[in-house]
C-alpha cells in the first residue's frame, strides 16, 4: 500500500496515524498505520486491548507489530494498550527500542495516562512516545499532555493541558539507552525466564 505525498517527501518524516480499518470480512478495527518517508506503509497495527465503549464497535486485533526503521525498532500500541504491561514487554523482548502510542485519553484520567506511559518506559528500558488528543468529542474531553519518556522513565518532553495543539520533540539516543541498560537499569537482562516458564499463571 502506498500513500505517497510528494510535498512532504523532502522532509524525510515518518508519519503515524490512527484510523478506522475495515477488513475483507467487514470486521472493524481501531488501527494505527506507520508510513515511511518514501510513502510506503511499513506497519499496520490493530488495537488489541479495547475499552468497554470500543467493544460495541470494534473487533479486537491479535498481532503485535514491530517495525524496523532508521530511528530504531518501533513497537506500535494504541491508547488503552498502555495499561497492559504484557504487550509492552512482548514488544521489548522482541527488540523494540521505541514504543509509539497515539491516544484518545479522556479527563479526568490524566494521572494514569502519564503513569502508565512512564511505567512502560522504565519497565522495559525503552523510549515511549505517547501522543494524546485534545478538545471535545461528544461528552469526552481529551486533555492532551502528549509526552516522550526516556528509558529510565524520565519525562524528556511534554505538552501541557491548555487545550492548544503543540509539537513535542526529543532526541532518541540509543547509545544512552544501552548505557542505562548496563548500569542499574539491568532488569531486562536479569529476568528469571527459567522460573517464569514453570509457574502456573491464572487465566
Amino acid at each position: 500500500m502506498s500513500i505517497y505525498v510528494s510535498e512532504f517527501a523532502h522532509l524525510q518524516l515518518y508519519i503515524a496515524y490512527g484510523y478506522v480499518e475495515k477488513d475483507r470480512t467487514e470486521n472493524i478495527y481501531n488501527s494505527l498505520m506507520l508510513i515511511h518517508p518514501n510513502g510506503q506503509c511499513i506497519g499496520n497495527y490493530r488495537k488489541i486491548h479495547l475499552t468497554p465503549f470500543e467493544k460495541a464497535w470494534f473487533s479486537s486485533g491479535a498481532e503485535p507489530v514491530l517495525v524496523d526503521t532508521d530511528l530504531g525498532r518501533i513497537g506500535l500500541m494504541i491508547c488503552w494498550d498502555l495499561a497492559f504491561p504484557e504487550l509492552a514487554r512482548y514488544l521489548a523482548v522482541h527488540g523494540a527500542e521505541l514504543l509509539l502510542v497515539p491516544c484518545a485519553w479522556e479527563s479526568p484520567f490524566h494521572a494514569p495516562f502519564q503513569k502508565f506511559a512512564m511505567a512502560r518506559a522504565i519497565d522495559n528500558t525503552v523510549y515511549v512516545a505517547a501522543c494524546n488528543q485534545i478538545g471535545w468529542s461528544s461528552s469526552f474531553h481529551f486533555f492532551g499532555l502528549s509526552s516522550i519518556y526516556g528509558p529510565d522513565g524520565r519525562k524528556i518532553a511534554a505538552a501541557n493541558m491548555n487545550g492548544r495543539e503543540e509539537l513535542v520533540h526529543a532526541m532518541i539516543d540509543q547509545n544512552q539507552r544501552q548505557a542505562l541498560k548496563k548500569h542499574f537499569y539491568t532488569m531486562m537482562d536479569e529476568r528469571r525466564i527459567d522460573l517464569y516458564r514453570e509457574w502456573t499463571w491464572k487465566e
